[in-house]
């Protein structure tokens, strides 16, 4: 019984390699291309008459960017503050998504912001979202952000562009009113 698992053990691994083996060997082949008496361009393995061999090129390679680091607010429950003086005066910052007046229809409570601000966003700048006078607590370094956890109702929603400790405010969006809604077990339809 042993020496038939052995024997079965030692024949899969022998097998395995082969095929492994095998592999290598098809990977290393050329690649043929030409074409058929219709004008159709062919690519083979194996040389046929009027066919040259072929070099792919090199496959293309994405880096995706780095992510938004995110920071948190140290007071995210504080209403928003007035706006002080400005050090980078924004021409323009404009809620684009949610547009207002908007329903909403997302159960989870995950609400999509993009925003527009004129000029761009400065490298040491954050937006941050205030919805019904309360800061969120996550700081954004892009104009699309995600913010979560938002109750079903009415809200209304402005942007902040704020420094990178979210403290003084240099610039802020018109507010816009979304409604949110979201599925109950009380109100089944």
């Amino acid at each position: 019984m042993r020496r038939a698992r052995f024997f079965a053990r030692t024949i899969g691994l022998a097998w395995l390699a082969g095929i492994l083996f095998s592999m290598a060997l098809n990977a290393e082949s050329a690649v043929y291309r030409g074409r058929d008496k219709d004008g159709n361009i062919i690519y083979s393995d194996r040389p046929f008459e009027g066919a040259k061999e072929w070099d792919p090129p090199a496959a293309s390679r994405y880096s995706p960017p780095e992510m938004p680091k995110t920071t948190a607010s140290k007071d995210a429950t504080a209403p928003a503050a007035a706006p002080t003086e400005t050090h980078t005066n924004y021409a323009a910052i404009k809620i684009v998504q949610p547009k207002n007046d908007e329903n909403i229809n997302e159960n989870s409570g995950n609400l999509a912001v993009t925003v527009d601000i004129s000029p761009g966003l400065l490298k040491e700048h954050r937006l941050v979202a205030v919805i019904d006078g309360v800061r969120q607590p996550v700081l954004w370094n892009t104009t699309s952000m995600a913010v979560t956890g938002v109750d079903r109702g009415t809200h209304k929603l402005l942007i902040e562009a704020v420094d990178q400790q979210g403290k003084k405010i240099f610039g802020k969006s018109p507010a816009i009113v979304f409604h949110m809604h979201r599925a109950s077990a009380l109100f089944r339809r």
